[in-house]
């Protein structure tokens, strides 16, 4: 029992970390996309803010 213990705990912790990473993608993408629009639609005031946040 005592052996198996700390493989688990790998194992989840490596599924935890690509569940969080695939969480985190998809809300990245989300904000992309959402980003991108506000660029599409914004006057060319606020345009200079996006293409300076988006050279990060």
């Amino acid at each position: 029992m005592k052996s198996t213990a700390p493989l688990r705990g790998i194992a989840f912790g490596r599924m935890a970390k690509q569940v969080l990473m695939l969480v985190f993608e998809a809300n990245v993408a989300r904000f992309e996309e959402k980003r991108s629009k506000l660029y599409l639609n914004s006057s060319a005031g606020a345009s200079p803010v996006v293409l300076r946040g988006r050279e990060k």
